[in-house]
């Protein structure tokens, strides 16, 4: 078996200790404790109808929910604890992204699952990981390999925090954000990579993002100069 060789931090981010978006820990916590709630009302329920006779197909939808409720919470909650130890010790590696599926609610898509191979770190192996970004709300922030940014910490060996394209969860100061975007450039120069200057301030971009919002800006201007003619 051929050995596989520790990964060090790639130091595209600064060291931590970093902080984190406040929304996002606060929706993870709420997510987490409201889905188990929600759980244990729909078990409860189900153990009414079950004290009752036969629950039929209503209980077994009511069971079924409960059941998605709980594994919504726990994974809810697991992601506020993975967020809170990165915040404190992440290290950023490049994860393979070698799989990709589309989560559904019937016919609407939810979430994009990404599945990513974290490398060896902590005297572990090499292995995979799941994450899931929700739906039309961004992606990850890609490099070249079809590589992903993430965060990862020695006391969860089996999560990453995969970051997402402007670099959220993770809450930078302006001139931070301008030494990750020079360090993006460095790394992979043909995506174009670049600090942009907003009215919510300095935001991470590719050449593709700057272009697609021009054009965007153009067709507001075109649009809005419709109206006043």
């Amino acid at each position: 078996m051929k050995e596989q060789v520790a990964a060090a931090p790639l130091g595209i981010l600064p060291p931590p200790p970093y902080r984190l978006v406040p929304e996002y820990l606060r929706r993870c916590r709420r997510t987490g404790v409201l889905a188990l709630l929600g759980a244990l009302a729909a078990f409860a329920l189900y153990g009414l109808l079950l004290a009752e006779g036969e629950p039929g197909t209503f209980g077994q939808v009511v069971l079924a929910f409960g059941g998605s409720l709980a594994v919504l919470g726990w994974r809810s909650l697991r992601q506020h604890r993975l967020g809170s130890a990165v915040a404190q010790t992440g290290m950023d590696v490049l994860c393979k992204v070698v799989g990709f599926t589309e989560q559904r609610s019937r016919l609407d898509i939810i979430a994009l699952v990404y599945t990513i191979l974290v490398p060896p770190l902590f005297s572990r192996p090499e292995r995979q990981v799941k994450v899931s970004f929700p739906y039309q709300q961004g992606k990850p922030l890609f490099l070249p390999g079809e590589h992903v940014l993430a965060l990862v910490v020695e006391a969860q060996p089996k999560m990453a925090l995969v970051l997402r394209q402007d670099l959220w969860p993770l809450d930078f100061a302006a001139e931070q954000r301008r030494l990750i975007g020079a360090r993006l450039a460095k790394v992979d120069p043909q995506t174009g990579w670049r600090i942009v200057e907003t009215s919510k301030g300095p935001r991470l971009m590719c050449d593709r993002d700057v272009e697609a919002r021009a054009r965007a800006g153009a067709a507001r201007r075109r649009a809005e100069s419709g109206r006043a003619g």
